[in-house]
C-alpha cells in the first residue's frame, strides 16, 4: 500500500507524514511504522531517499502486470504480456493471496547481475477462478473444503451454515465468497453437491465442473429432447435396411449413457458368416439449427478439447 501511494502520485517525493495522511493514518505510533516501512524499502533498493525524509520509487518501470503461474511448492512465476520479458519469480509469502491464473500487478525488485528477476504481488487485478471441485472435511463447528486443483494451495473454510447439505467426505463444488486481508484461508460456501468420491458419475461431473462447463442443460434443450418421438414411421423404415429379424445386440455396457453401437450375426446361404457393425443414426433425431443441435455442437467441441 505504501508503494502504491508513491506510484499513484506521479512518483513525487513524499515524507512519511504525507504517505500516512494518504492512507488515513493519523496517530503517532502508526505513522512511525510507516516511516520504518519506507526506510526498509530504501534498504531493499525499492525506494530511494532523494532528500532528508523524502522518499521516491526508484524506477516506475519496475511495476508490471502479468498472470500467475503457480508451482507445486507454493511459489509462482508471473508471466507478463511482453513475450521478450522473462518470467518474474514470486515467493509464497509475497503472493498476497493471488491464485493460479489470476491477473496481478507486481513490483519487480532491482535485479543483481546474474540473478533471476524477483518481485511481489501488490494488487490482484482479476480473479481467474472462484469455484473449485473437491472434498468436504467436516467437524462439529466448521468445515474445510480441500480442492482437487493441485495449484490451489489453500483449503477453503466453509461455515456450517453454508454446507448446503454436504456431508463429510462428499465431493462438491465450492465457491470462494470472501478472503479477509489477514486470513490464511479464503471463506466459501458449498454451491453444488456432486456425490460420493470415486463413483464414475461423480468424477465425470467433477471434471466438467473443474473446467467450468455447465452441469445442466438449458430448459429449451430439455423440452426439445422430451418432445422427440420414439416411433419410427413406415416411410423411414422403407429408406433403410431392416435388421430386426437378424440377431443384433448392443455392445455398450449396462451403465452406458447411450446405446449406439451394435453387432449383428447371421449364417448366409452360401455357407459364409456375416458380421455387421452398426452405429446409431443419432442425427436422425436432431433437426438442423434446433436447440438440441446447437447444444450438441457446443458440447462436442468440449469433448474434443478434453480428450485431444
Amino acid at each position: 500500500m505504501v508503494l502504491d501511494v508513491l506510484e499513484q502520485n506521479k512518483n513525487t517525493p513524499w515524507n512519511y507524514k504525507q504517505v500516512s495522511a494518504k492512507l488515513n493514518i493519523h496517530n503517532t505510533e502508526d505513522r512511525e511504522i510507516i516511516l520504518e516501512i519506507l526506510k526498509d524499502e530504501v534498504k531493499k533498493n525499492v525506494l530511494k531517499e532523494v532528500s532528508q525524509g523524502k522518499f521516491q520509487v526508484r524506477e516506475l518501470k519496475t511495476f508490471v502486470e502479468g498472470v500467475v503461474d503457480m508451482t507445486n511448492d507454493g511459489s509462482a512465476f508471473i508471466v507478463t504480456d511482453d513475450e521478450d520479458e522473462t518470467d518474474i519469480y514470486v515467493a509464497p509469502r509475497k503472493l498476497r493471496n493471488a491464485l493460479n491464473g489470476d491477473r496481478v500487478k507486481v513490483y519487480v525488485y532491482a535485479k543483481s547481475k546474474g540473478t533471476r528477476k524477483e518481485g511481489e504481488v501488490i494488487e490482484i487485478l482479476h480473479r481467474n477462478k472462484m469455484e473449485f471441485t473437491g472434498i468436504v472435511k467436516l467437524s462439529d463447528r466448521f468445515a474445510f473444503f480441500i480442492p482437487d486443483d493441485r495449484k490451489m494451495m489453500h483449503d477453503i473454510f466453509i461455515p456450517i451454515s453454508d454446507l448446503n447439505g454436504a456431508k463429510n467426505g462428499i465431493k462438491a463444488i465450492a465457491e470462494i465468497t470472501d478472503w479477509p486481508p489477514q486470513a490464511k484461508n479464503p471463506v466459501g460456501r458449498i454451491k453444488h453437491v456432486l456425490g460420493t468420491q470415486g463413483e464414475n458419475d461423480t468424477e465425470m461431473t467433477a471434471i466438467l465442473a473443474e473446467y467450468g462447463f455447465p452441469l445442466s442443460f438449458p430448459k429449451e434443450v430439455e423440452q426439445e429432447s422430451e418432445e422427440i418421438s420414439d416411433a419410427i414411421t413406415t416411410d423411414e423404415i422403407a429408406r433403410r435396411r431392416d435388421f430386426r429379424e437378424v440377431l443384433t445386440f448392443t455392445i455398450d455396457p449396462f451403465d452406458a449413457k447411450d446405446f449406439d453401437d451394435a453387432l449383428s450375426f447371421q449364417y448366409l446361404p452360401n455357407g459364409n458368416y456375416e458380421v455387421g457393425i452398426h452405429i446409431a443414426d443419432v442425427a436422425h433425431y436432431i433437426q438442423p439449427d434446433s436447440a438440441l443441435d446447437k447444444e450438441a455442437l457446443e458440447r462436442g467441441t468440449w469433448f474434443i478439447w478434453l480428450t485431444g
